[in-house]
């Protein structure tokens, strides 16, 4: 397979950059202008490419801009339905969206259309002249229902910013018809010292191809609850979700022999929303885990009045914010397996500490268990909805060979963006397929935890010779 190498940056990059206010006028006008030549010259051919973000965007060293990853582009007049519908993945049922920059349209399951690229092509337009999202990154759904309104900012004009609020209508019927419209709209007038570059877009079909599964989303965490090492209240809490330490009340040393193992267990399962694992040393007990920070005090108890118990280290055990109690109670008997095993599956960040910044790159570090596996990276957001990172619409393969180790996110393709807050993705192996037919790349928690406990109680009837096992990591995202 012979590709173009790509020497430059995402224009996601540019926009998540520290302290990003807006481009220059010039610079910002000449992407827009590139970009737009790109699409339209898609849609010429009958072309939409249906997941454009600014992600998809790059920037080279030399200061060309090419619009990449068509990998769900769909053909809004099909001469030929039975090639189109064998080679393209239907972008219609919302399967790689990024909602921030998905048009009303898309989110209603209508059919794909140029003046969806248009309303995403609007938005980042806006937010290279301003620096600001046009919604405050809000599902355009739900900016319409809410009444939002977009706001004029000082660093556009008003031919401008009439531009962008045509293009940018809820309606699709009002919205600006073709991209050579909108251009010639934005380009009307321009700032005072700002110039006009007017260059050929160029249009490139990439395939990516890599041994490690890549995949690629803007993670927007939402508001919600934030838990840190010193509380799961989001009113107090600010740090990033740490391990926390706990002291156990001091005792003098018993010729007791310590707690017995059946003892610790029957103890830690008793502890709601937590995912808990004790070992025992002699008098020396350890927990390792996760818990909500008031459990783990009443833990921190009830661990003291263990016969024998005279040294207790918690160290281990990481607070969990309480929106995320249904995925941890769910999965925590499968995570304890998981734990008890030489080697399991496990999910990492590439970063230390598990916080991120705005701007950042969300990279993912994977492992497998000892045999084949059908692997399911999920990422439970504060908004009450989960999004599927595999296997996704994009990336439909999820079998693994034994201790198999990829990154998820290593393109640079997932942005961390406000609203910030701490959130949960869980690795889950099984072996064989979780569900039958693919499931919508983003949907609501409450269904899919409703459907996914069914399905694992159908596993685990079979009594299959490899066990499910689940591993998970909380990260944090926050202003610079």
């Amino acid at each position: 397979m012979t590709m173009e190498y790509l020497s430059g940056v995402s224009l996601a990059r540019k926009l998540g950059g520290t302290g990003f206010k807006g481009m220059p006028q010039h610079e910002a006008l000449r992407i827009t202008n590139d970009v737009g030549n790109a699409l339209s010259f898609a849609h010429d051919f009958g072309i939409v490419h249906a997941d454009f973000k600014p992600a998809n965007v790059f920037v080279t060293d030399s200061g060309k801009v090419k619009v990449i990853d068509f990998g769900i582009a769909r053909a809004f007049h099909k001469e030929d339905a039975t090639v189109m519908e064998a080679t393209r993945f239907d972008a219609g049922s919302l399967g790689a969206l990024t909602p921030t920059y998905a048009s009303p349209e898309m989110f209603e399951h209508l059919e794909p259309d140029p003046r969806d690229d248009i309303y995403a092509l609007a938005c980042t337009s806006y937010e290279m002249l301003t620096g600001h999202h046009p919604f405050g990154r809000v599902q355009a759904t739900a900016a319409r229902d809410g009444g939002l309104q977009l706001q004029h900012r000082k660093t556009l004009s008003w031919s401008q910013f009439r531009a962008l609020k045509h293009a940018l209508e809820f309606d699709r019927e009002k919205r600006t018809p073709t991209v050579d419209q909108f251009l010639k709209e934005l380009n009307r007038k321009v700032a005072p010292g700002g110039r006009l570059v007017a260059a050929l877009g160029l249009l490139m079909l990439v395939m990516i191809a890599a041994v490690s599964a890549s995949l690629y989303y803007l993670v927007q965490p939402d508001e919600g609850d934030i838990a840190g090492a010193t509380t799961v209240d989001r009113r107090t809490a600010e740090s990033a979700p740490s391990p926390t330490n706990v002291a156990a009340p001091s005792k003098p040393p018993l010729a007791a022999k310590g707690p017995s193992t059946a003892e610790l267990k029957s103890l830690i399962s008793g502890i709601p929303c937590s995912a808990l694992r004790g070992t025992i040393r002699d008098d020396s007990v350890k927990i390792a885990g996760y818990a909500l920070k008031p459990d783990i005090r009443a833990l921190e108890n009830s661990l003291a009045a263990l016969p024998g118990a005279t040294r207790l280290d918690l160290s281990g055990v990481v607070t969990v914010p309480r929106s995320q109690c249904a995925v941890i109670e769910l999965l925590s008997e499968y995570w304890t397996l998981n734990q008890g095993l030489a080697q399991g599956a496990s999910i990492t960040t590439t970063k230390d500490g598990n916080s991120f910044l705005k701007g950042e790159n969300l990279i993912l570090a994977i492992e497998t268990p000892p045999h084949e596996s059908f692997v399911n990276v999920d990422y439970y957001s504060l908004d009450g909805n989960v999004l599927h990172m595999l296997p996704s619409p994009r990336l439909r393969e999820n079998q693994a060979p034994p201790s198999y180790r990829a990154t998820i996110g290593d393109l640079g393709e997932w942005t961390v963006a406000e609203p910030f807050g701490v959130e949960l993705i869980a690795i889950l192996t099984t072996p064989e397929p979780l569900f039958d037919t693919p499931r919508k790349e983003y949907e609501s928690q409450e269904v899919y935890l409703a459907d996914l406990k069914k399905r694992l109680a159908q596993l685990r009837a079979k009594g299959t010779a490899n066990p499910v096992a689940a591993d998970f990591v909380l990260i944090k995202t926050q202003e610079p």
